[in-house]
């Protein structure tokens, strides 16, 4: 029987494939209903054959150093590399080719779903995600995309007081460092940033303070306003001057300080009644933010 074509693979069966060539992973942002997937993969020397997937592919090299070999179809950069701390590998979605490394690393891995990078493209390119071929990148230093990933690094090791909302924000900004290297050298459109009208902000903020008890996304909060994620996220910030997840996160601290001040509730209660996940995660948002801790100011309270 001859060799059967290859079809587009999932997350679930590449981390298959990492573990049985020898890779130690670890994932820290396998959260339900997400927009992608972070690992942090141990990679020992390997050489295995890279298959089509059904996800864009994003890797940052945290520690370590690999040489060899990085090779697949539409790839930009020549194929020989070196992975050192800081370096960027960038495979699109339905792309195959090879991987030959010697060495051992530690990378920060991401798996963005299709359906996102093709909303952050359109809001770039005139509403149209096809304009553009998603080229891919090996070995690059793109300070943006490093960036953005230890921002969702960090946000999915120790989630903020914005829950899923600050983690779409992460993944938002991560696909934009992303589109924006990729079209390096093509004309740069227009800008298209604009306030949001009156009807517009106040409709966010009612949602917003909904939000503070729930944690249904930043697409959630976008859609009730009538604008894709990535357009509702850049409009926000124009207009008020922070990010959605950052309104949310002084919204959920000022009713944490309200119930404080007038009530004498357990702390736990306090917290799920708030939007956070667990006493330790207000805690940890109120003293980044108050910089004390609330059993604290509930304290300096009472000796007022």
């Amino acid at each position: 029987m001859g060799p059967q074509p290859s079809s587009p693979y999932s997350f679930d069966a590449l981390v298959s494939d990492l573990r049985a060539s020898g890779d130690d992973l670890r994932c820290v942002g396998d959260v339900d209903g997400s927009q992608s997937r972070v690992v942090i993969a141990m990679h020992h020397s390997v050489d295995y054959e890279i298959k089509p997937r059904d996800f864009h592919f994003v890797e940052l090299c945290l520690n370590g150093q690999q040489t060899g070999l990085n090779k697949y179809n539409r790839l930009s950069t020549p194929a020989a590399c070196s992975y050192r701390p800081g370096a960027v590998f960038f495979q699109p979605a339905d792309t195959a080719g090879r991987k030959r490394m010697d060495g051992n690393c530690t990378n920060l891995s991401v798996m963005i779903e299709l359906g996102v990078m093709d909303c952050v493209k359109a809001e770039l390119f005139h509403g149209d995600p096809d304009c553009i071929e998603m080229l891919g990148f090996n070995e690059l230093f793109v300070p943006d995309v490093r960036q953005a990933l230890h921002a969702l690094y960090i946000e999915s090791l120790a989630p903020s007081a914005g829950g899923q909302l600050a983690r779409d924000t992460a993944v938002e900004n991560l696909c934009k460092a992303i589109v924006q290297a990729t079209a390096s050298g093509r004309p740069k459109p227009p800008p298209r940033d604009r306030y949001l009208t009156r009807r517009e902000l106040r409709l966010a903020l009612d949602v917003l303070e909904q939000e503070v008890t729930s944690g249904s996304g930043l697409d959630y909060v976008a859609g009730q306003v009538g604008l894709s994620t990535f357009h509702f996220a850049r409009a926000f910030k124009l207009t008020t001057g922070q990010s959605p997840h950052q309104h949310l996160i002084e919204r959920r601290l000022a009713r944490v300080k309200e119930a404080l001040i007038v009530t004498e509730r357990a702390l736990t209660d306090i917290a799920l009644d708030c939007g956070f996940s667990s006493q330790s995660h207000m805690t940890t948002a109120f003293r980044r933010h108050v910089s004390v801790t609330p059993m604290r100011f509930r304290k300096i309270l009472k000796n007022c």
